[in-house]
C-alpha cells in the first residue's frame, strides 16, 4: 500500500509540474495589428485635413458665388429686354389704338354725312308731297 501511496504521491508532482512549467508561445496571427499612430502624428494628420477642407469649402464658396453673381447679371439681362418689349409693346398698341380711333372717327363723319343727305332729301320729298296733295 504504500507504494502505491508513493506512486499516487509521484503523479501528483509530476502533473503539478508539468501544470506550472513553461508555456509554448502562441502563433502569431497572420496579419499583425495596426499600429498605433503617436498622438502628435494624429493631429498633424487632422490638422492638415481640417486645412484642405477648409480650402475646398472657401473655392466652392468662391465658385457659388461666381455663379450667383452670373446668374444675376442673367436675370437683369432678361428683365431689360422684358421690359424694352412691353415698352414697343405698349407702343405699338398705342398707335394701333390712335389709328383706329381715325378710322372711326373719319366712319362716323361719313355716314353723319351720308344721314344729313337723307334726311335732306327725304325732306325735299315730303315738302313735294305736301305741296302736291295741296293742288
Amino acid at each position: 500500500m504504500k507504494k502505491l501511496m508513493y506512486l499516487a504521491l509521484s503523479f501528483v508532482l509530476v502533473f503539478s509540474l508539468a501544470a506550472c512549467g513553461e508555456q509554448k508561445p502562441a502563433e502569431k496571427p497572420a496579419e499583425e495589428p495596426a499600429k498605433e499612430t503617436p498622438a502628435d502624428e494624429n493631429t498633424e494628420d487632422a490638422d492638415a485635413n481640417a486645412d484642405e477642407n477648409t480650402e475646398d469649402a472657401d473655392a466652392n464658396a468662391d465658385e457659388n458665388t461666381d455663379a450667383a453673381d452670373e446668374n444675376a447679371d442673367d436675370a437683369d439681362k432678361d428683365a431689360d429686354k422684358d421690359a424694352d418689349d412691353a415698352d414697343a409693346n405698349a407702343d405699338e398698341n398705342a398707335d394701333d389704338a390712335d389709328a383706329n380711333a381715325d378710322e372711326n372717327a373719319d366712319d362716323a363723319d361719313a355716314n353723319a354725312d351720308e344721314n344729313a343727305d337723307d334726311a335732306d332729301a327725304n325732306a325735299d320729298e315730303n315738302a313735294d308731297d305736301t305741296e302736291a296733295d295741296k293742288e
